[in-house]
Parts: C-alpha cells; sequence; structure tokens
C-alpha cells in the first residue's frame, strides 16, 4: 500500500477506551490518545459511530497487567466485552479489516491479563467465519514490549535511576523490544498482507532488563 493509499483509506483507531474516528496513520501513535478505560469502549454505541464509513479499524485498547491485578472486573469487561464490541460494531458497519493488537502474554497464559488476552485473540479468530456476505477480516498481531510506553521498563527506570537503587527480578531477565514505529509499519503490513484469521507475531530483538538499568545509570554525554 502506498503512502498515498494511506492517506486515502479511512480508519478508526481504539486505544485506553477512546476512540479516534477516521485518523490517519500519523495518529497511530499510542501516546497521542489519553487513557480512559473503560467509557465508550466497553460499551458499544460510541463503536457504530466511531465505525461509520470506516475501512480499517485498529483495535488497541486494553487494560495493563497492573490494572488486571486489583480491578479484575475492569480487565474482563474492556478486554473481552470490548473487544465482543468491536467485532459486533464492525460487521454491522461493514468495516474492511480489523487488525487487533494483541500480547507475547497471551501465548501460554499464567495470569488473569493474558488470559483476557488470549480469549479476546481468540473471538477475533473465530469471527471471520461469522461477518456473512460482508466478509470483515479480523486478524491479531503479539507483540512484546513497546520502548517508551506507560508503564514499560524504559521510562520507570528513568523515574527513579536519582534514586540510587533500581531492584530487578532476575538479572537474567530478558524483553523483546519494538519502537512505536515498528508498530505501526507492522500494522500496515497486516492490512496488505492478511487473508482473514491470522495470528502475526514478530521476530523481535531482545535485551537483557539488568543492561537497561545500566543504561539508565550511566551518566549523559
Amino acid at each position: 500500500m502506498s503512502n498515498s493509499d494511506r492517506k486515502k483509506a479511512r480508519l478508526a483507531a481504539v486505544r485506553g477506551g477512546r476512540i479516534l474516528g477516521n485518523q490517519q496513520d500519523r495518529r497511530l501513535h499510542p501516546a497521542s490518545v489519553a487513557e480512559d478505560r473503560l467509557r465508550g469502549y466497553s460499551r458499544a454505541t460510541p463503536l457504530y459511530r466511531a465505525f461509520d464509513r470506516t475501512d480499517r479499524v485498529v483495535h488497541a485498547a486494553a487494560t495493563n497487567r497492573a490494572t488486571a491485578e486489583y480491578n479484575p472486573f475492569a480487565c474482563i469487561m474492556t478486554n473481552m466485552k470490548g473487544s465482543l464490541n468491536v467485532i459486533d460494531a464492525a460487521i454491522d458497519k461493514k468495516v474492511r479489516s480489523v487488525v487487533a493488537l494483541s500480547t507475547d502474554k497471551a501465548s501460554n497464559a499464567v495470569d488473569l491479563y493474558g488470559s483476557t488476552e488470549l480469549a479476546s485473540d481468540t473471538l477475533f479468530v473465530a469471527d471471520n467465519g461469522c461477518s456473512g456476505p460482508q466478509q470483515t477480516a479480523f486478524s491479531v498481531v503479539r507483540y512484546g514490549n513497546n520502548m517508551g510506553s506507560h508503564g514499560s521498563t524504559i521510562p520507570f527506570f528513568m523515574l527513579i535511576r536519582d534514586k540510587g537503587v533500581i531492584r530487578i527480578t532476575d538479572r537474567r531477565m530478558t524483553r523483546c523490544m519494538i519502537s512505536f514505529e515498528e508498530d505501526v509499519e507492522l500494522v500496515w503490513h497486516i492490512f496488505e498482507d492478511r487473508v482473514d484469521g491470522e495470528v502475526y507475531a514478530k521476530r523481535m530483538p531482545s535485551m537483557k532488563v539488568a543492561d537497561g538499568v545500566v543504561a539508565q545509570r550511566a551518566p549523559e554525554a
């Protein structure tokens, strides 16, 4: 898909409870969207309005792992019920294709967050056979860690690095990393490449968390 074709595409991005109707590629940056976990997203009506005359939808709304532990109701309602609302609205509004952003924690899930994301992935894959003659295509992509995203290790280490001690669970821990720019390009690739029902997993470089700590503690040039 050329840049001119991308600009012509009518795109709706759902992120953090907020719906960005008919947005362009430049608006896909997750950091541009306020966090509002349940309003609008776990209810169907705003989705129907946002998806009107929309070609493609990027579904990126989910509660994070920390939220799931102390507020399981919000986690289930957002990650599972909210995903059902996205699916229903996309089919009813005849959206051409939907890409759902997931997490590596949905693979061999061991906690509530990963389990709800796995359930969401399963719903998106299964509903490829339920969209009727319109045949809205649903695909899923599983990410690792977005560098610099809210709640991730890099901004957290930057926040506490002046306190003298940065504690980690195990020096052998690693994280698979991906940048926001790579996120966006991967989503556009899926829109171009998908047939329906695929689960994409990018082969991402890994880094040791301990190396990230050392980098944060190093003196700035």
